[in-house]
């Protein structure tokens, strides 16, 4: 045996602490983060390969500090062996520039706060400095410049060539992981490759962590997240969940956590708990973004990379944080977002008297009578209901007529009045938002509720117009202003619907008198999860006990965690005895299975139940822990039963028997998919009963048994 020299020793650990070219740029942006900087900038050239350079606007390195810069063990962050249960920045072993000056070429430009001047230092290899260059100019900060990234070592080099595409990403993550959580800084990323200079992130300081992943991620984020926060211990923590009803798609990987600000893997115990959690609520992984903070009782020297934290208490944390998640999504359960769509719909055009018309309108509806047509106005502005205008509605010329006045050049102001607005639309105006016959249609979403004003257009353009563009001058003079575009559907408002009737004999017609909204609801998808949400609470498991035991085969450490949790396994139907005189790995016996009529559980089900069961066995709630490790076969065989229960698509339905389906779904827990996920109730529109009419009738008098 023989002692490593330093230098193989240095090299050694330097290799393990800068594996790639990433890790490189988180040593640099944690040295500008502990030097108390606003402003940090990151320059790749040639995806790193050509190069990286750290600005920022911190304090700067104090000439004392130059000669032990880059040596293994020189930090200014820990002085004592206590240091370590309370560190408050993001280095402290004093190896980042130590290990990349191993590895890379290093020269930092350098103002301490306390001079006039700045100044150049290149470093070798060993960690001193080969070159000072004093009167370097630049402002109060530092900027380290990295080149020959790997050179003297080929493999990574090699690596870092073939996959330089591929650190970039990682990069550009890494910075939005910072940018994310620094909100009192600005980070910028830009990538330099050849003459093209691209900024990748531009990050402003920000009011609020969600305000900040709404400027990096899109505004939608925003209205997807739910807030949480608590206390455990002396563990503070925060953080945003994305709502179990959440329309809105996100990377699978988006899930951030930090510790004292500082990047960490989400601590198992708690990523499960999450994990287990939206299997009842989402079929979607949640997104979320959680954050802890504390002063002593956690452990953060652990990896190389700093990115693993022990925390005391970790179950007890996990537990709350479980119960302050579960009661947000209990909450969002009890909505469902609506939104409203009108489509434009523009069928082929074909040439009329040497004009073009919609295919399929007849000669004889140029003469006809002008349609009733509402608009609603914008910008989208939240208002009360005393603000709201009444709708009225106007006569609009056919399409046919709008298109021979478009084409024939006949474009008249607009004139739009009410009782708070008195505007004219130039035609000038109009005949510039005039689009072509063949344009494409779009589909449009409107909001929930609309105010709406009055329109007096004597003769028009073809349809459709850019009604957008109008808005915009309309509401330039005018308070109005309409509600906000989302809308929830609450569980009791099914009790509020109004039964229609029934539509081909498989769908329940249903009106909402308050607003006129007009629902479609799946019979038997309503029926059938009634029915599955009844038949778990009210189905009893009976226990099929076995003339022979059977073994059960585990490692001996699963054999003796699986101990504790014998009661849980037994509230499931499963009774299992433990012999200490047999090997280990087949001490545990079965002596009895759940039954349930026909469907019987074997052991297959029980080895399914206890990898469940270590995802989950830190809750302390034990019929919690038995719901949720439950077998797969539990779910199908209640979803199947519910289905033949359920009535049928073709069954014909008696008011009295429609009205029953729709109000007990004000009663379960999740009343909006069936078992299999097919959803109970759609939104088919808004109907405005004073004008729309079917045969001369008003639309709630329809007889949809018809």
């Amino acid at each position: 045996m023989i002692k490593l020299t330093g230098e193989l020793s240095n090299r050694i650990c330097a290799e393990q602490a800068i594996p790639d070219m990433p890790a490189i740029v988180k040593e640099l942006i944690d040295n500008s983060i502990d030097a108390k900087c606003t402003i940090i900038r990151v320059t790749l050239t040639n995806c790193g390969i050509g190069g990286i350079e750290v600005y920022d606007d911190g304090v700067g390195i104090h000439p004392n500090d130059y000669q032990k810069l880059c040596l293994k063990g020189a930090t200014s962050k820990i002085a004592t062996i206590d240091d370590l249960k309370t560190i408050k920045t993001m280095g402290f072993r004093g190896e980042a520039l130590a290990s990349i000056s191993k590895l890379c070429k290093i020269e930092i430009i350098t103002r301490h706060k306390d001079l006039e001047i700045g100044h150049k230092l290149i470093y070798g290899d060993d960690g001193i400095i080969e070159k000072i260059t004093e009167d370097a100019s630049r402002a109060i900060g530092t900027t380290v410049k990295v080149t020959n990234i790997f050179n003297n070592v080929p493999v990574r080099l090699n690596d870092l060539s073939n996959k330089s595409k591929i650190y970039l990403k990682k990069i550009i993550e890494l910075v939005q992981a910072y940018a994310l959580i620094n909100i009192d800084k600005r980070i910028m990323l830009t990538h330099i490759e050849g003459s093209r200079r691209d900024e990748l992130i531009n990050s402003l300081p920000a009011q609020s962590v969600l305000e900040q992943a709404a400027n990096l991620f899109g505004r939608d984020i925003k209205k997807s997240m739910n807030e949480f926060y608590g206390e455990v211990d002396n563990v503070k923590y925060y953080g945003y969940i994305s709502k179990p009803n959440c329309a809105i798609k996100f990377k699978k990987d988006f899930q951030y956590c930090y510790f004292n600000k500082r990047i960490i893997g989400i601590p198992i115990k708690i990523k499960r708990a999450i994990a287990s959690l939206y299997k009842d609520f989402s079929m979607k992984a949640p997104i979320y973004i959680i954050c802890f903070e504390a002063e002593e009782g956690y452990d953060c020297n652990l990896t190389p990379d700093k990115t693993e934290v022990y925390i005391q208490n970790e179950e007890v944390l996990a537990r709350e944080i479980r119960i302050k998640i579960l009661d947000l999504c209990k909450e969002n359960i009890q909505f469902l977002p609506i939104k409203k769509e009108i489509e434009s719909t523009q069928e082929e055009n074909v040439t009329f008297n040497g004009y073009k018309r919609f295919k399929g309108i007849n000669e004889d509806e140029v003469n006809k009578k002008p349609k009733l047509f509402e608009v609603p106005i914008g910008p989208l502005r939240p208002i009360s209901k005393s603000q709201a205008v009444p709708a009225k509605v106007i006569e609009m010329p056919n399409d046919i007529d709008m298109q021979l006045a478009a084409s024939r050049g006949q474009v008249e102001p607009i004139k739009i009045h009410n009782e708070q607005i008195d505007h004219e639309i130039p035609k000038e105006k109009i005949q510039a938002i005039l689009k072509p016959i063949n344009s494409k249609p779009k589909a449009v979403t409107i909001d929930w509720n609309f105010s709406k004003i009055t329109w007096e257009i004597p003769k028009l353009k073809e349809a459709p117009m850019n009604i957008p563009d109008i808005f915009n001058e309309i509401s330039a003079k005018s308070d109005i202003s309409v509600p906000s575009l989302s809308s929830e559907f609450h569980k009791s408002t099914f009790t509020k619907l109004e039964i229609l009737g029934q539509f081909n004999k498989g769908f329940i017609m249903a009106q909402l008198p308050s607003t006129n909204d007009l629902f479609i609801i799946d019979q038997h998808a309503a029926d059938e999860k009634y029915q599955f949400e009844t038949l778990q609470l009210s189905t009893s498991i009976d226990i099929q006990p076995f003339v022979i035991p059977k073994p059960l085969k585990l490692s001996p450490s699963d054999e003796v965690w699986l101990l504790d949790y014998l009661q849980i396994l037994r509230i499931n139907g499963f009774s299992l005895q433990y012999n200490e005189n047999n090997e280990p790995g087949s001490r545990l016996t079965v002596c009895a299975v759940p039954i349930s009529k026909n469907i019987v559980f074997d052991t297959d089900d029980l080895y399914e139940m206890i990898e469940k069961l270590k995802k989950v066995c830190f809750i302390q709630d034990e019929d919690s822990i038995s719901r949720l490790i439950r077998p797969n076969k539990y779910r199908a065989m209640f979803a199947s039963r519910a289905c033949r229960k359920a009535v049928m698509i073709g069954d014909s339905l008696e008011m009295r028997h429609m009205k029953e389906i729709v109000a007990n779904l004000s009663k379960l827990e999740q009343p909006w998919n069936c078992p299999h996920g097919r959803p109970t109730l759609r939104l088919l529109k808004n109907l405005e009963n004073e004008n729309y009419r079917y045969n001369g009738k008003k639309f709630k008098n329809i007889n949809w048994m018809i």
